[in-house]
């Protein structure tokens, strides 16, 4: 290997790292987001971080629930006013962002840990996440949630 190439090589990983990074945070920035919209109780806005499409997945428990609008819908009958909501907040444990075909298509898979904290309740409903993510052009949404609760 003459000496271009190997400062090709390096260029390129540090490029690729780069990447890695900036898609982790771009991730990370959706979910900041729904925890935000959540917290403000704003169901539709958190539901910006979902692909709005029939393919969605949500699962939860026992139940899957295939399309945008009706996972919208079960969160609001699940949480029909703010102060069933309480506060969220997300625990993020793993990260990992993949390049899935040839056209460079990126997905990513989220695991963690969620909380919701009651003021007024003594109960702290909780849980684990597992969601895929792909990018979309430049947005990165959740094209599938899998959720258990304690």
């Amino acid at each position: 290997m003459n000496k271009l190439n190997a400062i090709l090589i390096v260029i390129m990983m540090t490029f690729l790292n780069i990447s890695y990074a900036n898609d982790v945070d771009d991730i990370k920035s959706v979910l900041q987001q729904q925890n935000k919209q959540w917290n403000q109780g704003n169901i539709e806005g958190f539901m910006q971080g979902y692909w709005n499409n029939e393919n969605l997945r949500f699962a939860s428990g026992k139940n899957i629930t295939y399309g945008w609008q009706k996972t919208l819908d079960g969160y609001i009958k699940r949480y029909p006013d703010v102060s069933a909501m309480g506060q969220l907040t997300f625990e993020l444990l793993e990260v990992n962002v993949y390049t899935t075909d040839d056209n460079h298509q990126k997905t990513a898979t989220v695991f963690g840990k969620w909380k919701l904290n009651y003021t007024d309740l003594d109960k702290t409903p909780n849980g684990l996440f597992t969601l895929i993510f792909k990018k979309f052009n430049e947005d990165w949404k959740i094209i599938s949630d899998h959720t258990s609760s304690e």
